[in-house]
């Protein structure tokens, strides 16, 4: 399994949200997810180079097994200028029941937090709560 899917064109004055450390059907199935809301999926950064390249990326999603406040520090850091962007952590050590934007999102220095597996509702609903903050 690859990283890499194919994207469509994406205008880069246009916010996308950017996915990482996911993997390419993950990643597909995020980039189908929010194609309704009108946020397209910045392409996967090729291997040296900054994440989102030139593209106007409004939000980072993150793929982390098992969550720590220094993973969420070292994606800060590997997005670069982009590092201000909400993050939200997809994981599968979430229980269903933790608030998206609660205390243990915030706990990991993310601004949500939402269990895996999701559901397309959940994701779109997370990202219109942190693109509005």
């Amino acid at each position: 399994m690859t990283d890499r899917i194919a994207h469509p064109p994406v205008d880069c004055g246009a916010p996308c949200a950017l996915v990482l450390d996911a993997d390419a059907d993950l990643a597909g199935l995020i980039e189908q997810w929010l194609q309704p809301e009108g946020l397209p999926v910045c392409p996967v950064p090729q291997p040296g180079a900054a994440p989102g390249g030139t593209h106007a990326v409004a939000l980072a999603i993150a793929d982390l097994p098992f969550p720590s406040r220094a993973h969420v520090d070292a994606l800060r850091t590997r997005l670069g200028p982009h590092g201000h962007v909400p993050i939200l952590v997809l994981s599968t050590n979430v229980f269903a029941s933790v608030d998206c934007c609660g205390p243990a999102a915030r706990a990991l220095g993310a601004d949500g937090l939402l269990p895996k597996p999701t559901t397309g509702d959940a994701l779109r609903r997370a990202v219109r709560s942190l693109l509005r903050t």
